[in-house]
């Protein structure tokens, strides 16, 4: 279970390309065992998946646009079209929120907010507005380092 798979292909961090754009082509290994005439065949043989590129979610975004400036990826300062191709790419995708409790909560990203963190303000449960900004300052007893950049809306 340590590794990605899909049907029959386990893939394994060992052998990787990074093709650009945020994407990583990682090798893998094909297995089948099909009945024979009086015998199992076993069949294994390599294969190649594309991956997202690992790392913090700010870094995908950056390479996927081919830039370097995180203050870049405020909506003003994207071009329409690369901001709908960004939030077509991230749909789905299942993130890793580290800061919220010790051990890892597992998100997909359901799509990406036109407002900012400085801009948005979320509801809890108990009916309560909160700012963006102040509610994760207050889970995690630090600041937002890029509070001008789009939000990603995560599936809860």
């Amino acid at each position: 279970m340590a590794y990605p798979f899909n049907t029959r292909s386990f893939f394994t961090d060992k052998e990787t390309k990074n093709i650009g754009g945020g994407i990583v082509l990682w090798r893998g290994y094909f297995q089948s065992i099909r009945p024979g005439i009086g015998k199992m065949l076993i069949n294994v043989d390599i294969s190649t998946s594309a991956m997202y590129q690992g790392g913090p979610l700010i870094s995908l975004c950056l390479a996927f646009l081919g830039i370097r400036d995180p203050s870049l990826l405020v909506k003003s300062r994207i071009d329409d079209r690369d901001f709908y191709r960004l939030r077509r790419f991230l749909s789905g995708l299942r993130i890793q929120l580290r800061f919220a409790q010790r051990n890892p909560v597992v998100r997909a990203v359901k799509g990406l907010s036109t407002n900012a963190a400085e801009r948005s303000s979320i509801v809890l449960k108990d009916g309560s507005t909160v700012p963006v900004v102040k509610y994760f300052e207050d889970l995690t007893k630090q600041r937002l380092r890029f509070p001008g950049i789009c939000c990603v809306e995560a599936r809860t």
